[in-house]
């Protein structure tokens, strides 16, 4: 988890006022490209431990963006298997060459430093893995704007959990806080915890190139690209 201290820009008048007084963004997809450090992650995991695995099954099964990647790989496999490969897959994960493959997005960016220098609160959510985190941020340079950055620190810390420690700290309504996601799951999310939600849609979305399951699930907003949320935003 990082904390940072914000200085209050908007006045709490306007403030309160405002239809998204606070924002929650997702890493992969959103500030972060991380596809390709996955895919090498998942390859190399399955070589390490002897599995054959072939690269367009894993990408159709990573386009869906559903829980239980290794399972939907590999359904036979046991659960003391399926969990021994998660261990070898984080570990995979944390190293050089697969941070390496991790690109910045730099709209996603962008707009993040935008709220922040209104004095917004903003945080980051995300289900990976706290060294991957670690390392993905050094090695990007992304600095500690975030009033928090809350990863997956074990299996049962949920982001619903996450998000609803963020109602607490911020003594915002969920109603008040907009959620920027890339994917179906992002909405399904959003709608449980009542946030609202903005799906960003683009080639570095996991829901590329599949647009219908998105445009089912009727996110409050989808855009191209993340600096359009500012459109949405009065006084930014």
């Amino acid at each position: 988890m990082v904390i940072v201290q914000r200085k209050p820009f908007i006045p709490n008048s306007i403030l309160l006022t405002m239809p998204h007084q606070a924002f929650i963004f997702d890493l992969d997809g959103v500030i972060t490209n991380s596809k390709e450090a996955y895919s090498y992650a998942y390859l190399k995991t399955a070589e390490k431990y002897g599995f054959d695995l072939d690269r367009k099954l894993l990408e159709k099964v990573l386009e869906k963006n559903r829980p239980g990647i290794i399972q939907q790989l590999y359904p036979k496999l046991s659960d003391g298997t399926i969990s021994h490969l998660k261990k070898g897959l984080k570990n995979v994960l944390s190293k050089p060459q697969s941070v390496k493959k991790v690109v910045l997005i730099r709209d996603g960016l962008e707009l993040a430093y935008s709220l922040k220098n209104r004095g917004l609160p903003i945080a980051v959510v995300t289900d990976s893995h706290p060294d991957f985190v670690s390392e993905v941020f050094h090695r990007l340079g992304i600095p500690e704007i975030f009033d928090y950055v809350l990863p997956k620190e074990k299996a049962t810390n949920s982001k619903e959990d996450r998000f609803r420690y963020l109602f607490d700290r911020w003594k915002i309504f969920p109603d008040r806080i907009l959620y920027i996601g890339d994917t179906v799951r992002d909405v399904e999310l959003a709608r449980k915890v009542g946030t609202k939600v903005a799906i960003i849609y683009n080639k570095t979305s996991w829901s590329w190139p599949v647009k219908t399951g998105i445009v089912e699930a009727q996110p409050d907003y989808i855009f191209d690209n993340a600096k359009q949320v500012l459109d949405i935003i009065p006084f930014v």
